[in-house]
């Protein structure tokens, strides 16, 4: 394996980690200060939980299903 490819996968692994944590926290974080703003605890948050976990999930297939020699996503 090349240093090239070494260095995508480590890039998408990376990616990978940062969105299944990154993107539940930052839903959730914005759920709980909508809650807090609207007196809905803890409903908003539990949504946001799940909206952020779905991203996160789609995130990774997106990822997963990008071949190395596509080149970076283009949003197509």
């Amino acid at each position: 394996m090349s240093a090239e490819s070494q260095r995508v996968i480590k890039s998408a692994g990376m990616r990978i980690l940062s969105d299944l944590i990154g993107l539940p926290f930052g839903a959730g974080l914005i759920g709980w200060l909508i809650d807090r703003w609207a007196g809905t605890t803890p409903w908003v948050m539990l949504a946001m939980l799940f909206l952020g976990f779905g991203l996160a999930v789609r995130s990774v297939l997106r990822v997963a299903n990008n071949r190395p020699d596509q080149g970076p996503d283009t949003g197509k």
